[in-house]
């Protein structure tokens, strides 16, 4: 079971409910748990980290009078930026581009 919800949902309990029942979850990050999204933020931005970063990214697309593209970063969870969040595993972002 994989359990996916916008920020609202991005909360320990939450999550630590999901792992319980032996499930996955996918949430996004935004300024309602703002230390998770600093931790998030260095996790990115640190050398340290790049070597397991995962990049995964969708050709140019034409289509409906638009150009998009869209790619994913993946990289595993420090454990020293979990902050009680020990249920996260990956951490991943999101970046489109439309025109």
């Amino acid at each position: 079971m994989i359990i996916t919800g916008d920020a609202m949902f991005n909360n320990e309990k939450i999550c630590q409910c999901v792992k319980d029942q032996c499930g996955d979850y996918i949430f996004t990050a935004k300024n309602n748990q703002k230390q998770l999204v600093r931790d998030i933020k260095v996790a990115f931005n640190h050398s340290k980290y790049g070597a397991n970063k995962r990049i995964f990214e969708q050709e140019i697309h034409k289509e409906h009078g638009r150009i998009e593209q869209r790619s994913i970063e993946v990289i595993d969870m420090p454990w020293e930026n979990l902050n009680g969040f020990a249920t996260i595993k990956l951490i991943a972002k999101l970046k489109r581009f439309r025109f």
